[in-house]
């Protein structure tokens, strides 16, 4: 191999955290000052954690008083800090550049972004929550579910009982409900094959919820899901409000939460031909 290339090869990579490259944005830097701190960062990955201002010149298309500037805000801003240290054997002082600031403002952004959309879904039950409420004290079931009536394609216009689905029935939209045959897959995954796209963050944080702090079952979520896509409702709130109901009836069960449908269609079905 030509010695040249193995040099370049030897060089390696700057390693920096692809949430910062994500959120430093949203933080408050500029471009200019993380191009900066990734300088900084691949100074210090060479084993060199205080660079002169002319090393930092040479790999910045910037002069050096604007490099100065830079570096002056940056620790009035308190992303960087300067650290001193003294050699025990030798006495000499030595400085160096203490990232540590910019990470804990990203710890801190990242969990800011966290608690935003914990409490965005928290407001989003309490809404659904308290519509449900009014639908019961007014003697009325809670409008959970339309009657369906869905046609499964090939089979003319008989509809189907949601929770006893047909082989791979489809919503008008032309989604695909979750069978006994996906059992195989994982969750999300069958969000997302029914779905037809990739869940968002706060629909994949929402069935985090389920799952670990509401203690639903996974055979009953996919339950849910397959009333959801039976009337054409796939969006994530409606089937938290689905959950949320057979939580109120204390369903804990498949088989229970079938039954339950299916009286609670009976008695719509009722009701619509008074």
């Amino acid at each position: 191999m030509d010695r040249q290339i193995l040099q370049l090869l030897q060089e390696g990579a700057t390693s920096v955290s692809n949430l910062l490259i994500k959120k430093y944005k949203r933080m408050g830097l500029t471009d200019e000052e993380m191009m900066l701190i990734i300088h900084l960062l691949s100074f210090q990955q060479e084993g060199n954690r205080f660079p002169a201002l002319h090393e930092l010149e040479e790999r910045l298309s910037m002069p050096s008083l604007r490099l100065i500037q830079l570096l002056q805000k940056l620790l009035k801003d308190e992303w960087i800090s300067i650290d001193e240290s003294v050699d025990p054997n030798s006495g000499m002082r030595s400085e160096s550049y203490n990232l540590e600031y910019l990470y804990q403002k990203l710890y801190q952004c990242w969990k800011k972004e966290q608690m935003l959309q914990k409490e965005a879904i928290a407001d989003a039950r309490a809404e659904v929550a308290a519509a449900s409420g009014q639908y019961e004290a007014s003697g009325h079931y809670a409008p959970m579910y339309d009657t369906p009536k869905v046609t499964t394609p090939g089979t003319g216009n008989q509809a189907f009982t949601p929770g006893h689905p047909p082989v791979a029935p489809r919503t008008a939209n032309g989604h695909t409900a979750p069978s006994h045959d996906d059992a195989e897959l994982g969750l999300y995954s069958q969000f997302e094959q029914a779905f037809g796209r990739p869940l968002s963050p706060i629909e994949v944080e929402t069935i985090q919820i389920w799952v670990e702090q509401d203690k639903y079952a996974d055979d009953l979520i996919v339950c849910a899901l397959r009333e959801a896509v039976s009337v054409g409702k796939l969006y994530i709130r409606y089937i938290d409000r689905i959950l949320l109901e057979w939580q109120r009836q204390q369903i804990t069960n498949v088989e229970e939460a079938r039954n339950y449908s299916l009286r609670f269609r009976r008695q719509s079905m009722a009701r619509e031909s008074r």
